[in-house]
């Protein structure tokens, strides 16, 4: 999966979908339901809901959102992230209870 697009507000990701939907393009909206507990700006994983598409089907996604959306608000491909200090905390953590001596 790739990330497509973060919509600025409900509507904007209400008239998404339905652009999506209409074309048959299958999507995934991260947080698409508990972002909704919290009104107010968009603040990266807490509240914002990106919009993500298979890869193979985001070139037809973002031809089809084009008129919505401008070219640089598309999100870039995505980097190989570094796992966060308490992720890696988690999983060493993890690691020393499930190996087996």
């Amino acid at each position: 999966m790739r990330k497509l697009y973060i919509p600025k507000d409900e509507s904007e990701l209400a008239i998404i979908k339905s652009i999506l939907d209409s074309a048959e393009l299958p999507y995934y909206v991260k947080n698409e339901f508990f972002g909704s507990l919290y009104m107010g700006v968009a603040m990266g994983s807490f509240n914002s809901k990106p919009i993500y598409v298979h890869e193979e089907l985001y070139e037809e996604a973002k031809a089809l959102l084009s008129e919505l959306v401008n070219e640089d608000e598309f999100e870039p491909p995505e980097k190989e992230e570094e796992p966060t200090p308490l992720e890696n905390l988690i999983s060493y953590v993890y690691d020393f209870f499930t190996k087996k001596s």
